[in-house]
């Protein structure tokens, strides 16, 4: 669906609305902003207001437009643009790793909401039983189950974190990494840079010494157990057939010690 144009006004945005290349088809850009479609009016007018006090430290955020002082209108929401190139390939591992774990800093005072517990979406699941909160699918059950058998008790706080970074990094030259398209959990900080690593092995061709980005995180081995078993739940949960990210999970698995 396109913005009308009335949206377009009422966010002082100008031009014909352009689809994004990113964004799963409900992304437009303007001459001076981006429009994005929601699901969620709640949580999409909680994330603007998140984004909207977020201090930059080591990396850049668009910023939240609002429309007669709302930031949801008619199922839109409008931000300022951030420049830069998604990633694929040649990606900056440490840069991005960093940027996660700063990024969690900056989110680390912000409450955590009552709408987290209604979410039941696929990724909301797939975190929870990654958590232990019920079984994995059958694609995958028997690769959570090796995971599951190393992981122990985390003690570290839980807090707002970013759970699907590395898509969401915008790279430009000479400037910091842009964090886009918060995905909040309710998670320990490091979760976030943890996700980061699991995502560069399983879709980024990295090795699995990138684990090593992590040696000054606590607890970094169970957060990366639970971040790959929340990668792998989601596959499960949405395809029939997960052998290629198994196939590529395998490393990390056996770098856990898992059996």
């Amino acid at each position: 669906m396109r913005p009308a144009q009335s949206v377009v006004r009422a966010f002082g945005l100008s031009g014909e609305p352009r689809p994004a290349a990113q964004g799963q088809g409900g992304t437009f850009l303007l001459n001076d902003g981006v429009l994005r479609r929601v699901d969620d009016v709640a949580e999409a007018g909680w994330i603007a207001a998140v984004m909207s006090g977020i201090v930059e430290d080591g990396f850049r955020v668009p910023r939240p437009i609002a429309a007669n002082d709302r930031w949801v209108l008619d199922g839109w929401t409008a931000w300022t643009i951030a420049t830069g190139q998604h990633r694929l390939s040649n990606v900056d591992w440490p840069a991005a790793v960093a940027v996660a774990l700063a990024f969690s800093r900056a989110l680390s005072t912000v409450p955590r909401p009552a709408l987290l517990d209604r979410r039941s979406h696929v990724f909301a699941v797939a975190d929870r039983v990654a958590w232990g909160e019920g079984a994995a699918p059958a694609p995958v059950a028997a690769a959570v189950e090796r995971i599951r058998a190393f992981m122990g008790a985390v003690h570290a706080p839980h807090q707002l974190v970013h759970g699907d970074m590395s898509g969401n990094l915008l790279w430009a030259g000479g400037l910091p990494p842009a964090v886009i398209d918060l995905s909040p959990y309710w998670r320990p900080a490091g979760y976030a840079a943890a996700v980061v690593v699991v995502d560069a092995v399983l879709w980024h061709g990295a090795g699995v010494e990138v684990i090593d980005l992590l040696a000054a995180v606590p607890e970094a081995d169970q957060l990366i157990a639970r971040a790959l078993a929340f990668r792998l739940i989601i596959d499960g949960l949405l395809r029939s057939d997960a052998r290629a990210d198994l196939a590529r999970a395998e490393p990390l698995i056996r770098s856990l010690g898992a059996p």
